[in-house]
């Protein structure tokens, strides 16, 4: 008996459940959902991190209205004959220069309506942890533009699980995938608790480049591993970017928890040729601003001037071999302009 939904347009499964509340309540101001009065989170915030933590949590655990509970109720007693995780999904947890993973409440193995109703509570609440209003704080996020999802989902009887990027999250390299696994449930590799067996994979051809295990069998076959990367490499395609997977193993099937984007790569131009060599000169060089057109065409020259001291003459506009070009990039969420160099 099946319980999975399946990503629109593919042939991945997802496990099943409800998402319970995707907060519209973005604003600071309301927490009506609550019964906390107008301004009461603005107020609460005025004060340090730990002291309106504590306050703005509190409000959130007086008991549901009726109608609330009712309608959450609804929303997740399909699932509750048996255990479930309370996962929360929040905006700001996916943002290329700040990563808010894991700073959000997620319960395992809830049992029950009355259990499952304070996860989702403590969920809601956790998007005011102190170390989520520090965090946001430091990194300049605006406190009313973050918003948070409670998703209800069935629990596996997980043989293996684990986490899986579409693109080597390390080198930036967008021809990997890199998996790391374990024995049961992902619980104890999200937390650090135990080291998981790792994979790389060729992700066009399915060829394992690496393969580091920590037990005496590993937690994926080869063919298993071969499956789990085809799944990364078509949710990749269906959204449009390199993706940040949990999944699940029990037996051969295979399972996807959640997706995210990978945020962390550095940016490419669009067009850029696929057999190409980037990296920023600006960082190498230690400059930070950008590369005026003088010196464009000075570094384009030092880079056939080389040539001279064994007695050849190079113009780089006619050498099919080399070509170097530099490329502004302004992003919205930097301060300071990028320079890139390409080769090839």
């Amino acid at each position: 008996h099946r319980r999975c939904q399946r990503i629109d347009g593919t042939d991945v499964e997802v496990e099943r459940g409800p998402t319970v509340l995707a907060l519209r309540r973005q604003s600071l101001v309301e927490l009506d959902h609550r019964g906390a009065r107008v301004g009461f989170l603005a107020a609460a915030l005025a004060q340090p991190a730990a002291a309106a933590s504590e306050e703005i949590r509190a409000a959130f655990r007086r008991p549901l209205p009726p109608e609330q509970r009712e309608r959450l109720t609804d929303a997740v007693a399909p699932l509750l004959d048996r255990p479930v995780a309370v996962r929360s999904s929040a905006t700001a947890e996916d943002l290329p220069e700040a990563s808010f993973a894991g700073q959000q409440d997620t319960f395992l193995d809830v049992l029950g309506l009355d259990a499952a109703l304070t996860a989702v509570v403590e969920c809601w609440s956790s998007l005011w942890t102190e170390r989520a209003i520090a965090y946001r704080a430091r990194n300049a996020v605006d406190h009313a533009a973050v918003a948070l999802a409670v998703v209800v989902q069935e629990m596996v009887a997980a043989e293996a699980s684990g986490v899986m990027f579409t693109a080597d999250p390390l080198t930036g390299h967008r021809g990997r995938t890199v998996v790391d696994a374990v024995f049961g449930l992902g619980e104890k590799l999200v937390s650090g608790q135990v080291t998981p067996d790792h994979f790389e994979v060729e992700t066009a051809t399915g060829r394992i480049l690496e393969r580091h295990h920590q037990g005496q069998r590993p937690t994926l076959s080869d063919a298993q591993l071969t499956a789990l990367v085809a799944v990364g490499a078509r949710v990749a395609d269906h959204f449009g970017g390199r993706q940040d997977l949990e999944w699940t193993r029990v037996g051969d099937d295979l399972r996807l928890v959640q997706t995210r984007p990978i945020t962390s790569l550095y940016p490419l131009p669009e067009g850029a040729p696929a057999d190409s060599l980037w990296f920023s000169f600006g960082a190498f060089q230690g400059m930070l601003e950008p590369i005026h057109p003088l010196g464009q065409d000075a570094l384009r020259q030092m880079a056939v001037g080389g040539a001279s001291l064994f007695g050849a003459r190079l113009d780089y506009r006619t050498l099919s071999f080399l070509h170097l070009s530099l490329i502004h990039i302004s992003e919205p969420t930097r301060r300071t302009p990028i320079s890139y160099a390409v080769f090839c």
